[in-house]
Order: structure tokens, then C-alpha cells, then sequence
């Protein structure tokens, strides 16, 4: 009776080569892709129909399945979208070859995007050196560079309270909001 299930239950080697010819696709589902980059379902749906990209793998049930590769893809393109840039342009341009099924190579790694501050919303100061702080400030905050939003609010104590108030503290609520 031993004998005869041995003979019936298939190796290891045959299994495991049936696993590794198995046409069905490896990858995250449509859900995780949306939860892990941000961009909605339908999004990735009404790229895939209009643009023609990505093109995830099908299971035999109709479910997309995404590569890794697609992933890393998707959040590089939902960096530049967030960064103001089309679809239309980010998926035509050559740089990134999105087409190619390549993960696109940047220079620099991306970087979260820059919140838009209205700046235009707090009047400008009248003197030439507080709007010279003012002008600083708002390249810093932009940049979010902290050593220099620091030293620039050090700096502020020189000059008349109304000049201070436009040129550093409502930039630096504005900020905080």
C-alpha cells in the first residue's frame, strides 16, 4: 500500500519543475499597487486603456498582476505627478522609457514633493532688508531646509516688528499649517 501511494504522489523534481514552467503571474495585486503608491485603481485602469502602459501580468481569473518592477515604476511616476508634471508627458517621456518594462534610472533619488505655500497671501515688507530676509525665507521653507529657516529667524531681530512680522513669523505659520 506504501508502494502504491509513492508511485501515485509526484517528485519533488517534477513539482518543482512544474512550478517554475507555471504561466501564472507573480505579483501585487491592483490593491496593493493603489495602497502602496497612491494612485487609485481606476487611475491604473484608465492609464492601462488610454496609454497603453503598464500592462500587468492577467491570472487565468482576469486579475492584473504587477511586477516589482512595474511598482517601483508607478511610484517614480506618481513622484512626478505630485511634482505637477501630466501623465501624458511623464508616459511619453524618453528618459524614463517606461515602455521598456525597466524600472527608469534617475540621477538623483526622488524626493518627497514640495507642499505649494501661498506666499503671495502675506503682504511683502516695505524695507529693502526685510524683504531680502523675506525673499531668503521662502527659497528655505520651499526647500525645507531647516539650518537656514533657523539662522534667518535669528536674523529677524534686527528689524522693525512690522517688517518682522511679513518677512519671517506669518511665513513661518504659514509653514506650520
Amino acid at each position: 500500500m506504501l508502494e502504491s501511494r509513492k508511485t501515485l504522489s509526484p517528485s519533488i523534481d517534477s513539482l518543482s519543475t512544474t512550478l517554475k514552467t507555471s504561466p501564472k503571474p507573480v505579483g501585487y495585486r491592483i490593491s496593493d499597487v493603489a495602497e502602496e503608491t497612491g494612485i487609485t485603481e481606476s487611475v491604473l485602469r484608465i492609464w492601462e486603456a488610454r496609454y497603453g502602459w503598464p500592462t500587468p501580468a492577467r491570472k487565468s481569473s482576469g486579475y492584473r498582476h504587477y511586477s516589482a518592477e512595474q511598482l517601483e515604476a508607478l511610484k517614480i511616476v506618481k513622484y512626478f505627478l505630485d511634482a505637477g508634471r501630466p501623465i501624458g508627458e511623464i508616459i511619453r517621456d524618453p528618459q524614463l522609457d517606461l515602455f521598456s518594462g525597466k524600472v527608469p534610472v534617475l540621477n538623483s533619488p526622488p524626493r518627497k514633493p514640495v507642499k505649494n505655500y501661498n506666499f503671495a497671501a502675506i503682504p511683502f515688507p516695505r524695507s529693502p532688508d526685510a524683504a531680502a530676509v523675506r525673499m531668503q525665507l521662502e527659497a528655505a521653507i520651499t526647500a525645507d531646509d531647516k539650518a537656514v529657516i533657523q539662522r534667518l529667524e535669528m536674523e529677524c531681530v534686527r528689524l522693525r516688528p512690522a517688517d518682522r512680522e511679513c518677512a519671517v513669523h506669518a511665513l513661518l505659520r504659514l509653514r506650520s499649517e
